[in-house]
């Protein structure tokens, strides 16, 4: 296998997950107006999610949230099959998201996912091992 160097400058990057936890995380899609989206979310458990603010309507020239759109959660559990599909109780975007420039892009969604299997999704679950912090913008 040939070695990937980093050219001057760059940073060479290590996958350190074992696939085999891959499996047991779930995952989630956005289905706005009953038409699925390209919108994933980070599932935190089955009651609450983070998604790009940009994946949600807005009242026009305002970053006010459209309150006649409707949001449901589709999660997959892993490769092993469709969890289910939730409506979304509430939306709240960060109160100083732009939608110009895509600061603080991030919604809480709280949806109901049952309360016969809870579940959590660990996310960063080693802040200790970070060396740096990117930033992502979704195009």
């Amino acid at each position: 296998m040939a070695s990937m160097a980093a050219a001057a400058g760059q940073q060479t990057f290590v996958k350190r997950l074992d696939t085999s936890s891959v499996m047991g995380m779930k995952g989630a899609v956005l289905v706005k107006n009953g038409s699925p989206t390209t919108c994933e979310l980070a599932l935190v458990s089955n009651k609450l999610a983070f998604v790009a603010a940009n994946c949600l309507d807005y009242q026009p020239n305002s970053n006010i949230l459209d309150t006649s759109s409707t949001y449901q959660v589709v999660v997959s559990d892993g490769g092993t099959g469709n969890v289910g599909t939730f409506k979304v109780a509430s939306t709240q975007a960060h109160p100083k998201y732009n939608p110009g420039t895509f600061a603080n892009n991030v919604a809480i969604m709280r949806f109901d996912g049952g309360d016969d299997v809870q579940w959590k999704n660990y996310i960063a679950a080693n802040p200790s091992d970070w060396k740096n912090e990117f930033y992502v913008q979704r195009t």
